[in-house]
């Protein structure tokens, strides 16, 4: 059985307080848009997004952009095909206000978990 040092609790703590910020701070109703602000000093955007393709396909896109000292160093697009989930009946209401039912693409369920890295070792 592996033991935690101090320093290795001090960063899980640190990254268990991140997540949980970054989580709480991430939520957002439907009526905002993006993040109000961004640490550009020191930080990883990371907007993740799925378009419908077709009945059976989703795409996934997922677009990193590396800021440090509040200059965008890198920027990263990954792609990938998903299965897609199929429709769902939506109550929706036309222009003279009448209710009807359509059928709409069933959207993912977007989770961001975040994992410590390796800690440092103890003299550094």
């Amino acid at each position: 059985m592996k033991t935690i040092t101090k320093s290795g609790l001090r960063l899980w703590v640190f990254f268990t307080i991140f997540t949980s910020t970054l989580l709480v701070t991430s939520c957002k109703s439907e009526e905002e848009g993006d993040a109000a602000s961004l640490d550009k000093k020191a930080s990883i955007e990371m907007p993740v997004q799925v378009n419908h393709i077709s009945a059976d396909k989703d795409e996934l896109v997922i677009t990193y952009t590396i800021w440090k000292d509040n200059v965008a160093i890198g920027t990263k697009v990954v792609r990938d095909t998903i299965p897609a989930l199929g429709l769902q009946l939506q109550e929706a209401e036309n222009a003279d206000g009448d209710v009807i039912n359509v059928q709409v693409p069933t959207e993912y369920n977007i989770y961001v978990t975040l994992k410590p890295g390796n800690p440092l070792p103890e003299n550094q």
